[in-house]
């Protein structure tokens, strides 16, 4: 099962016309006011953690935090929560295709039912605003919304949570890290941009439109390959000065 999520899989110029429908929902305002929520939220998980003196971050915080501030904003049940993370983690960790298959299928079904309903009663969220992209005049056909509606289910069901999970990871494993943050927080957001280019997770699959050799790998026309994004962030030999280590930002304002 092959899906184009649009505007992630999609090369420009057609990108930018996918990437318009998403931009309105992640304005400076917008965003903004979902940090005053995201910041509240993570408050009130925080101090109902603090009494029992440990927890297990992805179960505990990670699935809860950014999933509830994603279903928000596509206006989809709370109560779903579990399952929707069941699929999402599902398909994204499968081992092969069979089990991306199985956890794929009830995510596109149930999406489709959603963009109908949101097509026919369009309210103020992300999805009604995809499925509105059917009245578009570049509407290209019924995977295009359906592409896009998955791309930012599973942003928000997994990705989030998991970028969040190896920055805990790595906090955990530097305690150096950790309290140079919590003694000068002036340095946080500088650590924040550090920690998301380090541990983004972000893949994009791409087909190939023509025969071409690289580095002694043959790729064949109409072959799909995956274009590990998060690769760049971890040799140095590719990454620009002005991108430093994480160790480096908690290091350099001391120097």
């Amino acid at each position: 099962m092959r899906v184009v999520m649009p505007p992630l899989t999609v090369d420009p110029p057609l990108h930018a016309r996918y990437r318009a429908v998403y931009n309105p929902f992640f304005t400076a305002a917008r965003v903004q006011q979902m940090a005053v929520r995201a910041r509240a939220l993570t408050i009130e998980l925080i101090e109902k953690l603090r009494p029992r003196g440990e927890c297990d971050f992805v179960e505990d915080f990670a699935h809860i935090m950014p999933v509830v501030m994603f279903l928000g904003i596509v206006d989809l049940p709370l109560d779903r929560r579990e399952e929707f993370i069941e699929h999402g983690v599902g398909f994204v960790c499968a081992q092969d295709q069979v089990g991306r298959d199985r956890n794929l299928a009830p995510i596109l079904a149930y999406l489709r039912q959603v963009i109908d309903e949101r097509y026919e009663n369009p309210g103020e969220d992300l999805l009604s605003r995809i499925a509105a992209w059917r009245d578009n005049p570049r509407f290209g056909g019924e995977d295009e919304v359906i592409g896009m509606a998955l791309l930012i289910f599973l942003g928000g069901i997994d990705t989030v949570a998991s970028l969040m999970s190896f920055v805990a990871w790595h906090l955990a494993e530097h305690p150096e890290h950790r309290r140079r943050l919590r003694e000068e927080p002036d340095i946080i957001p500088r650590a924040s941009e550090e920690y998301i280019r380090r541990f983004g997770l972000s893949n994009t699959g791409r087909l190939i439109t023509e025969d071409v050799e690289r580095k002694g790998v043959r790729m064949k026309a109409d072959e799909m390959i995956m274009v590990l994004l998060g690769a760049s962030a971890s040799t140095s030999a590719n990454i620009p000065i002005r991108s430093r280590s994480i160790s480096t930002v908690c290091q350099s304002d001391s120097q």
